[in-house]
């Protein structure tokens, strides 16, 4: 035999006794640490290890990330002992042949923090689970945003005396009360997909007084009108949510909706009052009925407290347009006339909803 064979088993049977006698770390992303062990805790595993100009250089591994560790058999004379604190989990006896290597078991009693980028975290079922279902029920108030100038000049275009009255009717008007509900599946923690439903009403009930300017001699009538507006909207919705602070208590939600929405609108006149006349049968209007259908969405910021895990509570804001360029009108003459209003002239009832919520996870 050469010596060149002769070099090459003398280095192998070398390096062979060298890893033999060495200890040994598994992470538990697989990787495998041959080292010297210097101490073991409940937190770290110091080990030792030599650079590329052969001086020991320390090193510490989270014990959460180690899926085992052996110590190689070391000598009396040979092996410096093994730091230990007196709160630290005291390392195994050494032992003069080769040690089976024994599966990490977590200190019992002992509450470790979660490191949420540690490997070990990801195959964590606790770190997985989540609510999948949310029901929400809400309720509060409304503003409608435009100051339905269109309407008001109508009004007053009628004879109504004085014309603040006809800005004081729009004005109760455009406040209101709102309501809605919703249902989530999350496809993740922050990420949930669902069905949204918003509704509005607003009232008005006044006495008026019209002046007939087209008689010679002005002559003043009395007016009792009610209404009320509706406004329902339905559609699909995406809900993104996200924790604020590490409690786990407060959550901020955005939500975002594309559906449909219904208009109604209802007006009665006393009959035993002045009443106005259809221009088109020429027929006294006690009862009047405006509708349209048409294209909406939901734009809503809420921030949520959590008390119990599956309860939360909390404020909402909203914001809801709803713009009508044309309108199904009908009368109790039973006369459909389809009004339309033009883009100038539009009835814009473009609101925001401002509400408490109570929801559901389960």
């Amino acid at each position: 035999m050469d010596r060149k064979k002769i070099f090459i088993v003398f280095f192998l049977l070398f390096a062979f006794t060298y890893a033999k006698s060495q200890d040994k770390i598994v992470t538990t992303q697989g990787d495998t640490i041959f080292c010297k062990i210097v101490s073991i805790s409940l937190d770290f595993i110091k080990y030792e290890q030599k650079d590329y100009n052969q001086m020991p250089v320390n090193y510490a591994v989270p014990m959460r990330q180690v899926q085992e560790y052996s110590l190689g058999p070391r000598s009396a004379e040979s092996t410096s002992p093994i730091n230990r604190n007196p709160i630290e989990k005291p390392a195994p006896i050494p032992l003069k042949k080769k040690q089976e290597t024994k599966p990490l078991s977590p200190p019992l009693n002992r509450k470790t923090a979660a490191n949420p980028f540690s490997p070990a975290s990801y195959n964590s079922k606790d770190a997985e689970s989540f609510f999948r279902w949310r029901i929400g029920i809400q309720g509060g108030g409304s503003y409608v945003l435009n100051t339905l100038a269109h309407s008001r000049q109508a009004m007053k275009d009628l004879g109504v005396y004085p014309t603040t009255q006809a800005d004081d009717y729009y004005k109760k008007l455009r406040y209101g009360l709102s309501a809605g509900a919703d249902i989530y599946y999350m496809i993740s923690r922050s990420l949930g997909v669902g069905v949204k439903y918003s509704g509005f009403t607003s009232s008005v009930q006044m006495n008026y007084t019209v002046n007939q300017n087209n008689a010679a001699i002005p002559t003043y009538y009395s007016v009792s009108e009610k209404e009320r507006i509706y406004l329902n909207y339905v559609g699909p919705a995406l809900l993104l949510q996200q924790w604020l602070g590490s409690s786990h208590r407060f959550r901020l939600n955005e939500e975002i909706s594309v559906g449909y929405i219904f208009f109604r609108d209802q007006i009665q006149f006393d009959p035993y009052q002045y009443v106005f006349v259809n221009p088109i049968t020429n027929q006294k209007q006690y009862n009047v009925l405006k509708e349209k259908n048409y294209y909406s969405g939901v734009v809503q910021l809420s921030f949520e407290y959590y008390p119990v895990s599956n309860l939360s509570l909390g404020l909402s804001a909203a914001g809801v347009p709803a713009i009508f360029r044309s309108l199904k009108v009908s009368d109790n003459s039973m006369t459909n006339v389809e009004e339309t209003l033009g883009k100038s002239h539009s009835l814009d009832l473009s609101r925001i909803d401002y509400s408490l919520s109570v929801r559901f996870h389960f």
